[in-house]
């Protein structure tokens, strides 16, 4: 890697790390691990960013988990071959929009499936007051995540016009 490469990366990385990394909550290493893998044009080997990181291949791996889950790296095995290799995901929208489709699963669609039956069951007319407030309550979640579903939607929409695929994997 020539100086100036190295340099770049350094500012990338720091950059990332006050600036990103620390404002979305991701702790120093999975911050490092996420601007280094988004730095790199092409893969890396697992083993290679933990010994470049300065830890151990576990606690890269327990991390690289953690950001495979959330969509933002990829993780894969060449054949013939036990060691893995993982790249950051390159096109920010696709992956901003895959995190708000999980978004939309795992939270508006539960309460838009769950919450109507549960105010349905619950709801009396001779219902005491701390029950009417209760269901208040989850009405009000309810309508909220309805609106933040339709903002998502509305999102989604227009992100899909402004796509690229820039992962080049």
């Amino acid at each position: 890697m020539g100086d100036t490469t190295g340099h770049l990366e350094d500012d990338f990385i720091r950059m990332f790390q006050t600036g990103i990394g620390g404002a979305n909550g991701l702790d120093a290493l999975s911050s490092w691990l996420l601007a280094r893998l988004y730095i790199e044009p092409g893969e890396m080997a697992m083993a290679a960013l933990a010994e470049e990181a300065g830890y151990s291949l576990a606690s890269v791996s327990n991390k690289c988990r953690v950001l495979e889950r959330a969509g933002c790296i990829v993780k894969r095995t060449r054949p013939g071959t036990r060691k893995v290799y993982v790249y950051a995901h390159k096109d920010l929208i696709g992956t901003f929009m895959r995190q708000l489709e999980q978004i939309r699963h795992t939270q508006t669609m539960v309460v838009k499936k769950e919450i109507p039956p549960m105010i349905e069951r619950y709801r009396s007319d001779d219902m005491p007051p701390e029950m009417a407030e209760r269901i208040a309550l989850l009405q009000g979640m309810y309508d909220d995540m309805m609106t933040i579903d339709d903002c998502i939607r509305g999102m989604l929409e227009r992100l899909a016009a402004e796509g690229g695929d820039r992962d080049g994997q």
